[in-house]
């Protein structure tokens, strides 16, 4: 993937025009790398950042169950989601990403009139009014009737992080929304770039479940308050694996993977929840969102049931967090002020058993 800046002023001093890596990262990025001093090295690993989807992730992409969203709602507040389905249900072309309301099993971009994953990367992009009647964008869609991160509207930021938990790999997408529903959600994409496999819990996720995800997310029971249940804080004390949004005004909205021991989450009372933040890539791209807007979203979810919990609220980060609260890993902490809580739960728990 070509370096590109996301959104950002590439620095005037960049040799032909093209972005150095100062121009890669906003100013929240920037304030938090040197107050962790590793500018240095968030320099050395801007070069992974680029602005189109490349082969090798297009493979990936239509090889993924999983795969989280992060977007504003039309009052500001973050959310996050997650949606499984079969491989297949993720196609993408250099410019934009589709999620369908099901698989393919294949990426059959060529197949709809997009010769890019056929290996033309610089064929133009299908508008997003152009579906062609090969797409099976039905018969469901693919986020549940009361998701709050759903429906966005064209041109509405939205970040998108894909998993793959047996291979323990992941790959960023952000963007605009082109297309929301029925059963298709288009992302423009304007950047995508890997992300390195620490703290990824590998599982194997249940082909039954995943066979019937769509269907199974209109069929969920939800219901919104605006504090913690105890049933909530169960869920979140097993929990290894948790995706956070953020945004930044200019940047756009992004998705991130979090993963630890069961529980590492903590849930400090019925209006808040605290994050350890481990040793990673150097970027600091959630939480240097988090320094610009502190506005966040965060999801849960039981991957045996399909059960989620998800949160908006606002952030501070602890940067000097005690060790004898925390550990040695753990060096910063996010203190999340809960404001809203979004429970769903299945219409049945697996083996088809009643609820």
């Amino acid at each position: 993937m070509s370096s590109a800046p996301r959104g950002r002023t590439a620095s005037a001093s960049a040799p032909g025009g093209s972005a150095s890596p100062r121009g890669i990262y906003h100013e929240g990025e920037r304030a938090v790398q040197r107050a962790a001093g590793v500018e240095a090295e968030a320099d050395r690993v801007a070069v992974i950042h680029g602005t189109r989807v490349e082969l090798m992730a297009q493979a990936f992409l239509s090889s993924v169950s999983c795969v989280a969203l992060g977007a504003a709602d039309a009052e500001g507040r973050m959310w996050a989601s997650v949606l499984l389905g079969e491989p297949g249900f993720v196609r993408a072309s250099p410019g934009s990403v589709r999620i369908l309301g099901r698989a393919t099993g294949a990426n059959n971009s060529a197949a709809a009139g997009d010769t890019s994953a056929a290996g033309d990367t610089d064929a133009p992009e299908l508008p997003a009014s152009d579906l062609s009647p090969h797409d099976p964008i039905g018969p469901h869609d693919p986020i549940g009737p009361h998701d709050p991160i759903g429906p966005r509207l064209p041109g509405d930021r939205l970040g998108l992080i894909a998993m793959d938990f047996t291979r323990r790999r992941r790959l960023r997408v952000n963007g605009r929304v082109r297309a929301w529903g029925p059963g298709l959600i288009e992302l423009g994409v304007d950047e995508a770039y890997g992300n390195c496999p620490r703290f990824i819990h590998r599982r194997f996720l249940d082909p039954g479940l995943l066979a019937d995800a769509h269907a199974q997310a209109q069929a969920r029971n939800s219901s919104t308050r605006t504090e913690l249940s105890l049933s909530d804080a169960e869920l979140i004390g097993r929990s290894d694996t948790l995706f956070i949004a953020t945004k930044h005004p200019e940047a756009g909205a992004d998705v991130s993977h979090r993963g630890g021991p069961a529980g590492f989450l903590r849930v400090a009372g019925p209006n808040r929840v605290q994050l350890p933040d481990y040793a990673g890539n150097a970027m600091f791209n959630t939480l240097g969102n988090l320094w610009s807007d502190p506005r966040v979203g965060l999801v849960l979810r039981d991957f045996s049931t399909g059960d989620t919990v998800q949160l908006t609220g606002r952030a501070a980060i602890e940067h000097e967090p005690p060790r004898t609260v925390w550990g040695l890993e753990a060096e910063r902490v996010v203190d999340i002020t809960v404001d809203r809580v979004v429970r769903t739960r299945s219409a049945r728990a697996p083996g088809d058993a009643p609820w």
